[in-house]
C-alpha cells in the first residue's frame, strides 16, 4: 500500500512540475513575443505566438495578439482565424471585435449580395 501511495505522490507531483514549467515557458514566450511586436518584427513574433500555441495555450490574449501580427504582415485570412480564435474564448470583447471588423472590411474577396430577395423567393418556390 505504501508503495503504491509514493507511486502516486510522484506521478502526481512529476505532473505538477511539468504544468509549471509550461507556464513559466509560456510567460517567458508571451514576453519574448510582445517585444518583437513593440520592434515591429511581426513575423517573429508570430512564429513564438506559435510556440505558444504548441504548448497548448489557448488565451484570447495570445489569439488576439497572433491576429494582430497577421494583420501587420497583411496576411488578412490568417488574422481573421486568430482573431475569430481569441472572440470563442472571450467573447463580446470590444478590442477582438473592432479588430474582426477591421479585418473584414479589409478583405478584397467581399461577397455582396444584391439580389438576396429573388435568392430566398426562389428557395419558397421550390
Amino acid at each position: 500500500m505504501k508503495k503504491k501511495l509514493l507511486l502516486l505522490i510522484l506521478c502526481f507531483s512529476g505532473q505538477m512540475y511539468w504544468a509549471i514549467d509550461k507556464h513559466s515557458q509560456a510567460e517567458s514566450y508571451f514576453k519574448e513575443a510582445k517585444l518583437l511586436y513593440q520592434k515591429g518584427e511581426f513575423g517573429q513574433a508570430a512564429e513564438v505566438y506559435q510556440q505558444m500555441e504548441q504548448l497548448e495555450v489557448e488565451a484570447a490574449e495570445v489569439y488576439f495578439n497572433l491576429g494582430n501580427c497577421f494583420y501587420k504582415m497583411g496576411q488578412l485570412p490568417q488574422a481573421i482565424f486568430n482573431y475569430e480564435k481569441a472572440n470563442i474564448c472571450a467573447p463580446f470583447n470590444e478590442k477582438i471585435e473592432s479588430n474582426l471588423t477591421v479585418a473584414y472590411d479589409n478583405t478584397h474577396d467581399k461577397i455582396a449580395f444584391k439580389n438576396t430577395a429573388t435568392f430566398f423567393t426562389y428557395l419558397k418556390a421550390k
